[in-house]
């Protein structure tokens, strides 16, 4: 009698592939969690609603500020400046920005960059290009409060030294707000006081009528110019500054 051979079990695959889901996710289906929350898809603004954020003074775009104001003119060009540059937002010395301002402000005449309306002296000659732009409402703020001198006069004369690239003013002071040294003696006319200060060739300062309040420092013994506004425009700045309590010091005004 023969005996039929037992059929042997199927093998079975040592790795079997798992099933695939419809919408393979590393996260298991469900309602999402309260901190999630349920998935919005952003939807743009209709032209109501653009409209109405309009009427609500919000932000749209193509919106763009600025400050208005009035310019001041330079003794180097005579030109208008343009105006807008930031006031100090508080009391106080402001700081200044890391580069200099895009505008020039009120600024009116010729003065050192921003970075250098410090304690510490220009370098000069060898100052940057921002030497010879006319100083802003901050800088001319700043500079009555810290320079080595501030005087308040007219120019007498303007010389230029091509072999040191330098513009010599002569000054006529009819006042002397400060001077650490006794740069300007009396000597002049009716007996003012009278000095010189240095600036870079480069900048063309020219001779002008009027009253400066000239202010600057020392470098190796001699005046250096770093802002010169003219008496009147200084004293537009000033007041407006300390109408809004803006002045980093207290300044005699007449």
């Amino acid at each position: 009698m023969l005996i039929p051979p037992r059929s042997s079990p199927p093998l079975r695959d040592p790795f079997p592939e798992p099933p695939y889901p419809e919408n393979p996710s590393p996260w298991p289906a469900g309602p999402p969690s309260p901190r999630q929350g349920p998935k919005h898809s952003p939807k743009a603004p209709n032209s109501e609603q653009r409209a109405g954020a309009r009427q609500e003074g919000l932000p749209h775009a193509g919106a763009v500020g600025g400050h208005g104001g009035h310019g001041a003119t330079s003794i180097l060009s005579g030109t208008k400046e343009l105006p807008g540059c930031p006031r100090p937002p508080q009391a106080g010395f402001p700081a200044c920005p890391p580069l200099p301002p895009p505008c020039r402000g009120k600024g009116v005449t010729a003065g050192i960059p921003c970075q250098s309306a410090t304690r510490h002296p220009p370098g000069i000659p060898e100052a940057g290009t921002g030497a010879c732009r006319p100083c802003n409402d901050t800088e001319i703020l700043m500079a009555i409060c810290t320079s080595d001198f501030v005087i308040r006069g007219s120019i007498r004369s303007v010389s230029n030294d091509a072999e040191l690239q330098e513009s010599i003013i002569g000054v006529s002071a009819t006042r002397i707000h400060r001077q650490k040294f006794p740069l300007f003696q009396a000597g002049g006319q009716l007996g003012q006081p009278v000095g010189s200060i240095r600036t870079p060739l480069r900048c063309g300062v020219k001779p002008g009528p009027g009253t400066f309040l000239f202010t600057g420092w020392l470098h190796f013994g001699e005046a250096w110019l770093s802002c010169a506004p003219r008496y009147r425009d200084f004293q537009r700045i000033y007041e407006g500054a300390r109408r809004t309590r803006q002045n980093p010091c207290e300044f005699p005004v007449d």
